[in-house]
């Protein structure tokens, strides 16, 4: 897995849909740079995620927040 840096001020947006025929979530997510993203020379991102809820205990998604 690659992990990618967000920065103060970008956004990011989370979408979870449910697939009602078979019961898998679906998570796609949008990260658009802000003032210091694109300070730093890095360009938006995006990615997805499904899920199924009966082949898993556990799910997380972390984002880690850190004092510039």
């Amino acid at each position: 897995m690659t992990w990618k840096t967000v920065y103060p001020g970008d956004t990011i947006r989370s979408t979870f849909t449910l697939d009602d025929s078979t019961g898998k979530w679906n998570d796609e997510w949008d990260v658009n740079r802000g003032q210091q993203g694109k300070a730093a020379g890095r360009g938006p991102f995006s990615g997805s995620l499904r899920f199924d809820p009966t082949t898993a205990s556990k799910f997380c998604i972390a984002f880690e927040a850190q004092k510039w």
